[in-house]
């Protein structure tokens, strides 16, 4: 009987254990951690404003770009952006300033399911030019972001026939807009 009272003690404290410990988790199987994009989502997920002199191509200031304003949402169920941008007025041809910054657009992450993917962003279905994001939660957060228009479009910007590219490294770091 001694026996029997012991076991079923035991069976019992196992059992207890069992249903009541994590509810049969291990780890983050049942309270797995949010998505990378979804993370970065909510960062993005608001209007950027240029920060002074922080519109640059080939690290050199293009103040043409003073006042641009960006904004995004993100959309974790269909795993897809969009953005839409206020640009200032400059002497860049619309197609030319569209090779930088269109009037708004779509985004999907290069990998939504990895912390590094979600670095990395492709605009209007062109995976030829990744842009990469920079993401800095300080006390003003900041969006830094960079990407290279490759070939040549030379364009007559002023009326003194001043000729202009739109090809190189752009970099560009932004602040919440206020």
């Amino acid at each position: 009987m001694k026996k029997i009272k012991a076991l079923f003690f035991i069976i019992s404290v196992y059992s207890l254990f069992t249903i009541s410990g994590c509810n049969g988790c291990e780890g983050d199987v049942c309270n797995p951690p949010d998505p990378f994009d979804k993370k970065r989502g909510e960062e993005l997920s608001r209007t950027w404003i240029l920060k002074v002199g922080e519109g640059k191509r080939d690290n050199v200031s293009i103040g043409e770009w003073e006042g641009l304003t960006v904004a995004f949402t993100y959309d974790t169920e269909k795993k897809q952006g969009t953005y839409t941008t206020e640009r200032p007025q400059s002497s860049l041809v619309i197609s030319d300033r569209d090779k930088i910054w269109k009037a708004g657009g779509t985004f999907v992450f290069s990998n939504p399911e990895t912390s590094e993917g979600v670095n990395t962003i492709y605009r209007d279905g062109d995976t030829t030019t990744p842009v990469s994001l920079s993401y800095s939660d300080g006390q003003i957060p900041e969006l830094a972001i960079s990407f290279t228009v490759r070939g040549t479009s030379n364009i007559n910007a002023h009326e003194n026939l001043r000729t202009t590219s739109v090809t190189g490294k752009w970099n560009f770091v932004f602040v919440p807009k206020q």
